[in-house]
């Protein structure tokens, strides 16, 4: 987890011995942060790795405060319609995915001011015979502050993690070591 004036974003981590990951699907999506004005309408997608064409039926989606916009979905797409300015949560689901994936979005009236994390993986495999460690950015979009990257708090998920990695974390970046 990384988190910066109470924002936070999480990256999921798998070790793995050989090979490709196709044992533990995870969903993706190549957004992660939607910007809407009010009354306008954008598409989501979301993809399962490791997944095939007939499982895009199974996914699943949830917006948590639906007084911010209306959601429509279909297989592994997902309509949404800004009604009122706020910021809330959209969650992807797959049954066989056993993390969720979430997208932040919006509303605004004007120019977008409002700070985010964002992060150039949220979810990174490692395969410890082939890499000692990799390293992690994130960063904050519309900072409040020009130093704030020395803020950033990097925090394992749980504790089951601390016996799978290492993290040596400095502002806004981490290494990761299996």
């Amino acid at each position: 987890k990384a988190k910066c004036n109470d924002i936070i974003a999480t990256s999921i981590i798998t070790i793995i011995e050989v090979g490709d990951d196709k044992s533990n699907p995870y969903i993706y999506s190549d957004t992660s942060v939607i910007e809407l004005k009010l009354g306008n309408t954008t598409t989501i997608s979301a993809s399962l790795f490791g997944g095939s064409i007939e499982e895009m039926e199974l996914f699943t989606w949830e917006i948590v405060n639906p007084e911010i916009a209306d959601i429509s979905f279909s297989r592994n797409n997902c309509i949404i319609k800004s009604k009122k300015a706020g910021s809330t949560q959209i969650i992807c689901r797959h049954p066989k995915s056993e993390y969720e994936y979430t997208f932040i979005l919006y509303c605004y009236t004007d120019l977008l001011t409002e700070p985010y994390i964002t992060t150039q993986f949220n979810v990174l495999t490692l395969n410890k015979n082939f890499e000692a460690s990799r390293k992690i950015y994130v960063d904050l979009v519309n900072p409040i502050t020009s130093n704030y990257k020395q803020f950033f708090k990097w925090e394992y998920a749980d504790e089951q993690s601390k016996s799978i990695i290492n993290v040596n974390s400095s502002g806004n970046e981490a290494e990761i070591i299996p």
